[in-house]
């Protein structure tokens, strides 16, 4: 169904929750940021992750050995890390510094809103593999680039002057010239003219009828963005900074407050240099890995187990779970999971996949004290949608036939061992009538 066939969103830091930062005043209805509290919570290099996605069409088709699918997606992501030491400067100055060299470099951030168009293809080999490709074509609407992002300075034990280095490069696209009516106009939708290339690839393994491992590459490959490029830089070497008189900031006393900020923005701006030119330029998705596998106890009861990797910026970013599913009568499946995301354990999740006749309907995310206490988290996950299924569950041709007795293991009360139709695929060595496991 377009739109709401499945539509997801997740946000997520490593460092610190709501609460940390905001608190209560005692007997009071009053809060205050605790900046303190935020601070000594804070990892040495926090980072923020946000992902949200929609599917505007999509479909599958199973036809044989082959499952065919096709889907146009709407997909946001911003990922950013930065330096303890930046958040403390902003809070306490630099006199805690005074005299020594402060290193606020490995600033990082992308922002990426783009659509893919995406057609894929899943075949089966005999009874124990299963792999499937996705090719993507992307178009990329707007982004935010903090490419380099590395200053160092020392403050003057005396005259307290600011004196470092600054190697600054920063893209974006689309952001020029955009205003609330530029989303209403044709060519915001399909003329931007920024293109990519992706792909998803996978594969599954059945290792036995208890046993399967899985393997999948997500979103690998860029987008070229051309449409009114701009490219903030410096590269300094020195740069001495004495402060900004107050005379300057506050020209005569008409000016407004945006009047007077501009002022400074415009000294910081002359003291550090920044230059801009209109440079096209590419970036990665935000591509990562998944490694899974599953144990079958029977048709309605298995265990699931999966390990997420994902790089930014020559940084590692890892996730871990552990998950339960049971089944009931092909009508209800429950799942339930535990997980380890952005440096934290306390991560219990659940969803639930319902089959009405011809519509599914599932919900589900990895942190249930995110979507009910969201103050008191670092993740929240949320992931549902409304699908037609049909054919769910008629008979198809299988190809699958582990003893090679011409009854496919679907239908094969005993699998790994040939027998005939009329026993359901069970041996009967002296072909009394009875199989060999009941005689």
């Amino acid at each position: 169904l377009p739109i709401i066939s499945n539509s997801s969103a997740s946000f997520g830091n490593n460092s610190f929750t709501y609460r940390d930062f905001v608190k209560q005043k005692a007997n009071s209805d009053s809060i205050y940021f605790d900046f303190d509290g935020l601070i000594s919570n804070m990892n040495a290099r926090p980072s923020i992750n946000l992902m949200a996605q929609t599917d505007l069409l999509s479909f599958g088709w199973l036809e044989g050995r082959y499952y065919l699918s096709a889907n146009i997606t709407e997909k946001f992501a911003l990922r950013s890390r930065f330096r303890k030491e930046l958040f403390e400067m902003g809070v306490y100055g630099n006199g805690p510094t005074i005299g020594e060299t402060t290193n606020l470099g490995d600033l990082r951030l992308n922002m990426i809103h783009y659509r893919e168009y995406a057609v894929g293809v899943s075949r089966g080999f005999g009874c124990k593999l299963n792999v499937g490709i996705s090719a993507k074509l992307l178009y990329g609407m707007e982004n935010i680039d903090i490419d380099r992002s590395d200053i160092s300075f020392r403050t003057d034990d005396v005259t307290f002057d600011l004196t470092g280095s600054s190697d600054i490069l920063i893209n974006t696209s689309g952001l020029d010239g955009f205003t609330q009516d530029s989303l209403s106009r044709f060519s915001y939708l399909f003329e931007r003219g920024n293109r990519g290339w992706a792909a998803d690839l996978g594969a599954t393994y059945n290792h036995n009828k208890h046993w399967s491992f899985g393997l999948s590459i997500l979103d690998l490959g860029r987008i070229k963005w051309n449409y009114k490029p701009v490219n903030y830089y410096n590269q300094i070497e020195e740069f001495s900074f004495k402060g900004i008189p107050i005379s300057q900031f506050f020209v005569s006393s008409t000016d407004s407050l945006q009047d007077s900020f501009q002022n400074l923005l415009d000294s910081l701006s002359e003291i550090f240099s920044i230059k801009q030119r209109n440079e096209q330029y590419s970036n990665a998705l935000p591509s990562r890995f998944y490694l899974t596998s599953r144990y079958t106890y029977n048709k309605n009861n298995d265990v699931s187990f999966l390990f997420m990797g994902s790089f930014f910026r020559g940084r590692f970013q890892p996730a871990a779970s552990i998950g339960y599913t049971k089944r009931f009568n092909g009508i209800l499946e429950f799942n339930a999971n535990w997980s380890y995301l952005n440096n934290t354990l306390a991560n219990l999740g659940t969803g639930f996949t319902f089959n009405l006749g011809l519509t599914q309907f599932h919900v589900s995310t990895d942190n249930l004290i995110g979507v009910f206490g969201q103050y008191n988290t670092r993740n929240i996950q949320f992931r549902a949608g409304l699908t037609f299924v049909s054919d769910y569950e008629n008979d198809r041709t299988n190809y699958c036939d582990t003893d090679k007795d011409g009854i496919p293991n679907k239908k094969d009360s005993c699998p790994d061992e040939a027998g005939p139709i009329a026993l359901n695929g069970c041996p009967d060595t002296d072909k009394d009538g009875t199989p060999d496991r009941e005689d």
